[in-house]
């Protein structure tokens, strides 16, 4: 029971924020339109409407990752905005701040004899971040869709629900093709990594 907790939340809760994100930002679209679902609307109406929100959250928090508004990953030294917040928010500076430090520590890690607690309080840190990094952009864009309501209501609603679903489906491809080689090259350094031990 524990394990399948874990499981959950490790990775559905994650997910939660690209369904929650999205969510916000296609209500935001429906609610400029005079569109939001009502009572009377069948079941697979929202089934159909959640698997589009996750769609988008997901697209969104990546489309901010590639153009670099958004990390995902820690970067070495450490980039302007997150020195100033690491200071405003801890006050000391952390002595041990590169590249290597980091990789060596998340390898030990993960490793049987390190105690759980010190792989929780990591896993925790990790899905907050995942809600940051989602809800932060998908927020961000719901405002500016609701501030531009005067602008985007001269478009057609159907032809932006299918210029929309056409920019999603194309985003989601070419995500697909980067998860593969981020997942390649994730293995291998791993690899690597406990090659050299």
């Amino acid at each position: 029971m524990n394990d399948l907790f874990k499981t959950f939340e490790k990775f559905i809760f994650r997910d939660l924020s690209f369904l929650l994100g999205g969510s916000v930002v296609v209500i935001s679209g429906m609610y400029i339109y005079n569109r939001l679902p009502t009572a009377n609307d069948q079941a697979f109406k929202y089934f159909i409407w959640a698997g589009i929100s996750y769609a988008i959250g997901y697209c969104i928090q990546e489309l901010f990752t590639l153009v670099h508004l958004v990390i995902m990953k820690p970067k070495f030294p450490l980039k302007w905005i997150g020195r100033l917040l690491y200071k405003i928010y801890d006050r000391d500076w952390p002595k041990h701040n590169n590249g290597q430090d980091y990789h060596d520590a998340k390898w030990w890690l993960y490793q049987k004899d390190t105690p759980q607690r010190f792989q929780d309080d990591y896993e925790r840190t990790e899905s907050l971040k995942q809600v940051g990094t989602t809800l932060g952009p998908c927020f961000f864009l719901s405002g500016l869709i609701l501030l531009m309501k005067k602008y985007i209501v001269s478009i057609e609603f159907k032809y932006v629900v299918s210029y929309g679903l056409i920019a999603l489906g194309v985003f989601l491809f070419l995500l697909g093709w980067l998860k593969v080689t981020q997942q390649s090259e994730h293995l291998i350094e791993i690899y690597i990594k406990r090659k050299q031990k």
